[in-house]
């Protein structure tokens, strides 16, 4: 099953964003959404002095491997990130949050969609794949 469409509407609405966050928490699966939205609101982040701390933060939080909640990306996105991460260069998270929407949209987005207490919070498009 592609969730692509089925992960967009989560994001588009804040509820069911939450939702999915809290979903997430209770399976201890949180670190792709977190690092998603983070590297989402660096992109967003207009001076280079304001994406080099934010990129510190990131780092310390996602990637580092003694990190709270570290991502599992692969060493052809790892390694490259983790040579290019303090430059400030807009798109240098570009490659890790492919990956962790890929992970969103293939592993947490199906449960997500297919557990019961949530039914009642999805839009009509969720209980036609629930059907």
């Amino acid at each position: 099953m592609n969730s692509t469409p089925y992960l967009d509407e989560i994001f588009a609405d804040a509820h069911l964003t939450n939702l999915f966050d809290k979903f997430l928490q209770e399976r201890f699966c949180e670190e792709n959404l977190a690092f998603f939205r983070a590297a989402t609101a660096y992109k967003a982040l207009s001076s280079e002095a304001e994406r080099i701390a934010a990129a510190r933060t990131i780092f310390s939080n996602f990637i580092a491997s003694d990190a709270q909640l570290e991502i599992n990306i692969p060493s052809t996105t790892r390694v490259p990130l983790e040579k290019s991460i303090f430059t400030g260069a807009e798109g240098v998270f570009d490659a890790a949050i492919i990956d962790c929407k890929r992970m969103l949209e293939w592993d947490s987005a199906p449960g997500f969609i297919a557990h019961g207490s949530y039914l009642g919070s999805r839009p009509l498009s969720f209980h036609l794949l629930s059907s």
